[in-house]
């Protein structure tokens, strides 16, 4: 059965890397220049380049023309594990934006493959087998491989998670918690909202032990092995700006370009998601990460202050954005990262719709059959990422992360057909 499901896996790892291979020749070659990156793709590769050539996390990004020269500094912009995971392949064949991208199809597949695993233990082989083939063709994945972005490696991160947590279901031990704490730690170190998600999944763990009245052994394993991956990066990142750093200053920076006039504005681009313009203004006036997230926070803050009902209504627009609500194509375009092109641009919209409608049904079938528990942690992520997007930044490319949950719902249900 094992062997099967070994083949199984890789038919579908091998189906997606040919189908981001085939979106990379559609889309102008494989092949990806330092000038073609976009969005947060240059810090990224930077920071990879750096650490691959260096051994540290430093970067002009903070301060990039026409400001002045550009000046290398200590950051902690960007939270690390990206970076780190670009510098191993950066280290061996080179620091090109191309290794990255080909890095990027490698994880995402691995993700899909992986669908297939989580597939068979929330309810069968033939769901596993159906996830995976979803995944190795939804359009969201396959955009996230166009540029040296950390979303495949934080969906990977998610999908694992899910595997360990139903080991954990089955058979809790100190070992599952080590595992759990593992994966844990290294989703706090891989994007901004990863503490959340790591606190979430903690206070559930804890909250199902005291459930069963279970020993708290591993739940214990869970925070420690998390701490022990975490806290020594925290500390590194701190004593070098002689200031506390929580992983990442990037939440900050992100705040400050999410209420503003235009992103209140239904008639701008930039409508319910982010405005560059204060946040360059607060970059502009500070000279290094930690004051510029200050000043971004301050200047979000002080909008909010002004603003209630303008707040309020930004947060409306955040539900549009987040769950597809809206069809403009020039507005959806800001919101994935850059343009993959019309066909995924219009497939991303398309493919949610029809899956959330589909694993509405699958959960339904889940809650009548009883068979909620196992499905739990999944929930848990969905809600996590759904509230963390709504509140801070909303858009088809930060629900990837929740994305698969939704797809394992949907193939349930055609599964059971």
């Amino acid at each position: 059965m094992k062997h099967r499901m070994g083949w199984r896996m890789l038919a579908v790892f091998v189906f997606a890397v040919l189908v981001r291979l085939a979106f990379a020749a559609h889309s102008g070659g494989l092949a990806l220049r330092v000038d073609q990156l976009d969005a947060d793709s240059p810090s990224y590769f930077e920071l990879g380049s750096r650490l691959a050539e260096h051994g540290d996390f430093m970067s002009t990004d903070w301060n990039r023309e026409p400001v002045g020269p550009r000046d290398v500094q200590p950051t902690a912009l960007r939270a690390p594990l990206w970076p780190v995971v670009q510098a191993i392949p950066y280290s061996i064949f080179g620091a090109t934006p191309t290794a990255g991208r080909i890095l990027n199809i490698g994880l995402d597949s691995l993700a899909c493959a992986l669908l297939v695993a989580a597939g068979a233990r929330l309810h069968s082989v033939r769901a596993g087998v159906l996830a995976g083939t979803a995944g190795a063709l939804w359009p969201q994945f396959i955009a996230s491989t166009r540029q040296v972005m950390s979303d495949s490696l934080f969906t990977l991160l998610v999908v694992i998670l899910l595997i360990v947590l139903d080991r954990h279901r089955e058979h809790s031990s100190v070992r599952s918690g080590i595992e759990i704490g593992l994966v844990l730690g290294l989703i706090t170190l891989a994007r901004p909202n990863g503490f959340a998600v790591a606190c979430a999944i903690f206070l559930w763990l804890g909250w199902r032990a005291w459930r069963r009245g279970a020993t708290a052994r591993p739940l214990l394993a869970v925070g420690l092995t998390a701490a022990i991956l975490v806290i020594p990066y925290v500390g590194y990142a701190s004593a070098r700006f002689k200031s506390f750093v929580p992983v990442t200053t990037e939440f900050g920076v992100v705040v400050g370009g999410v209420f503003t006039d235009n992103t209140v504005n239904r008639h701008h681009p930039t409508w319910g998601w982010w405005d560059v313009g204060p946040v360059d203004a607060a970059r502009l006036a500070s000279h290094g990460d930690i004051e510029w997230s200050e000043k971004a926070t301050r200047a979000a803050t002080d909008w909010i202050g002004v603003h209630p009902r303008g707040s309020v209504r930004v947060l409306a627009y955040h539900v549009l954005r987040y769950f597809d609500l809206y069809w403009e194509i020039g507005a959806r375009q800001q919101t994935l990262i850059t343009d993959p092109g019309r066909l995924l641009t219009v497939g991303t919209p398309i493919a949610w719709w029809l899956t959330a409608v589909l694993a509405a049904f699958g959960l339904r079938r889940v809650v009548r059959a009883r068979d909620t528990i196992r499905w739990e942690p999944t929930f848990v992520l969905f809600v996590t990422f759904m509230v963390s997007g709504l509140l801070v930044l909303a858009g088809s490319r930060y629900r990837m992360p929740a994305e698969p949950g939704v797809i394992l719902l949907a193939a349930t249900m055609v599964a059971s057909l």
